[in-house]
């Protein structure tokens, strides 16, 4: 238990939300909600996160702060990530892009 409080505490700095860490979900913004989500999937340490539209309330700054928080924190992981976004900020964080055109995907880079 000391273990998981440790690493979520260090994960909440990561992503600049110590401030919230013993407040109640329904206590937290939109934005703050979305950026504990990210904190909550890097302190598991997955093998893999899957994230659908995972800055889509936050403003265009806080959302590449914390994309770029996001995959630093896995670059020395062996952690997948697979993001769904219209963000073409954070579509040009990706090193492998696709594309959805009518029905079906496409290589995008």
């Amino acid at each position: 238990a000391d273990a998981a409080r440790v690493a979520a505490l260090r994960t909440l700095t990561a992503v600049g939300l110590e401030s919230v860490a013993y407040k109640l979900p329904d206590e937290l913004s939109g934005g703050q909600a979305q950026r504990v989500a990210v904190a909550r999937a890097l302190a598991s340490q997955p093998r893999m996160i899957l994230a659908d539209e995972p800055t889509g309330q936050l403003d265009h700054a806080t959302a590449r702060d914390l994309f770029n928080v996001l995959l630093s924190s896995l670059a020395s992981s062996d952690t997948a990530l697979v993001v769904a976004t219209h963000d073409q900020i954070i579509a040009d964080l990706m090193e492998n892009v696709w594309v959805g055109r009518h029905g079906r995907l496409e290589v995008a880079r």
